[in-house]
């Protein structure tokens, strides 16, 4: 309400949700639509916790079910459009520098030897930079036949992959079952 008491009307809330509280998502989603009906909600999955279960994504998705009767169409979990529309830019025109001055394409892959690309005195490696991109058309042949590939978080972001099962070009599973 503040923020709209200064004139900023497009605001959205980003909420984080793992294994420890994803229970209160229903509640979460009331009290945001309480505080303001228009509101934009996206629950972001914690992708790093390590202690999802088969069963807590059950339970999940029975809570995701008794949304399915209500008018909810600013409230998500996934960012479809987003991550459709999205491509990659690590190295391109996204760069973390890491404290010791070593630029990388994505955070995700800070401090990891063979993703560095170059320095803050030195420049870019622009030779590594397209050997890294060609991840980004290798095929995932576990995703052929996916309705969801198109705008998969894991088939889009190869470096997330790398930093959850320290593979590029396969998907992670907890963001498969997230997904579908």
């Amino acid at each position: 309400q503040l923020l709209k008491s200064c004139g900023l009307d497009n605001v959205r809330v980003r909420a984080t949700l793992n294994s420890g509280n994803f229970r209160y998502l229903a509640d979460s989603v009331e009290d945001f639509l309480k505080e303001d009906p228009d509101i934009s909600v996206l629950f972001a999955p914690d992708y790093f916790d390590q202690d999802w279960s088969d069963e807590k994504l059950a339970e999940l998705q029975e809570i995701l079910a008794s949304f399915a009767d209500k008018d909810l169409r600013n409230i998500s979990i996934l960012e479809k459009d987003y991550h459709e529309n999205c491509t990659c830019k690590g190295g391109i025109s996204n760069f973390h520098i890491y404290v010791n001055g070593l630029l990388y394409p994505c955070s995700f892959v800070v401090n990891e030897k063979q993703f560095c690309i170059g320095d803050i005195w030195n420049g870019l490696n622009r030779k590594k930079i397209k050997v890294l991109q060609k991840n980004y058309v290798e095929p995932m042949p576990e995703c052929d036949g996916c309705d969801n590939a198109k705008y998969c978080l894991s088939y889009k972001c190869r470096y997330l992959n790398w930093s959850l099962i320290s593979e590029l070009n396969k998907p992670v599973p907890i963001i498969c079952q997230f997904e579908n």
